[in-house]
């Protein structure tokens, strides 16, 4: 596996870069237990770049992003500067972003969206709980599409929620879901495929994991 680093309009070096790119590709490889032939991540450092990577003005929560099977992320360095993330989150949202690359490799579902960001922040362990966010919680189904997720994200959400299915029922049961979803699927086509792998309803699971929430 080839780990290419780039960083347009900066003379930088990778080899402070590398160890860490390596180390966030494992945290993916180890989850999936599969490898990928490369991975391109490019470091940006002015919220510009990130808007031409994506194609529409950036959001200021938005650090990083993977897009025609290639990552774009700010650097560590300009991390404060350009977000309201902080510099140590870097791995966390690199790890992250390396996620859906895998998953973009190795299945073919674009939705539910809300699935696909739930599993690329499991694998960094991005799954702190938010104390109120009992209080705060948002319909699945509008957060289905890429659409929804935008207008309606809910990290904390996704990420706990994705953790109680692997916790509960085995990491081995998503992975087979997530091999069974189509490329586009409704919400109601997929809770069809989610009732069927896990022999219950999504109704049923959602309300155990609402009801083990602080």
């Amino acid at each position: 596996m080839q780990i290419k680093l780039t960083f347009p309009g900066q003379r930088i070096g990778v080899r402070e870069m590398e160890p860490v790119a390596e180390e966030c590709y494992k945290r993916s490889k180890d989850f999936f237990d599969k490898h990928l032939d490369s991975v391109e991540i490019i470091v940006l450092f002015r919220r510009s770049q990130m808007d031409r990577f994506v194609g529409f003005k950036t959001p200021e929560w938005l650090v990083g992003a993977e897009k025609g099977g290639k990552i774009a992320i700010f650097s560590p360095s300009v991390f404060e500067k350009v977000s309201n993330h902080k510099k140590s989150e870097f791995v966390f949202v690199l790890t992250h972003e390396i996620t859906h690359l895998f998953l973009r490799k190795l299945f073919v579902f674009k939705q539910p969206t809300w699935l696909i960001e739930g599993v690329a922040g499991i694998v960094p362990k991005q799954r702190s709980i938010n104390p109120q966010m009992k209080s705060k919680l948002i319909s699945f189904e509008r957060m289905h599409t890429d659409r929804l997720w935008m207008k309606n994200h809910n990290y904390h959400q996704v990420f706990t929620f994705v953790a109680y299915l692997i916790k509960t029922f085995g990491k081995k049961k998503l992975l087979s879901l997530m091999g069974e979803l189509e490329e586009l699927n409704s919400y109601n086509s997929f809770l069809h495929t989610f009732n069927t792998i896990y022999g219950q309803s999504f109704e049923e699971i959602e309300k155990g994991w609402r009801d083990k929430l602080p």
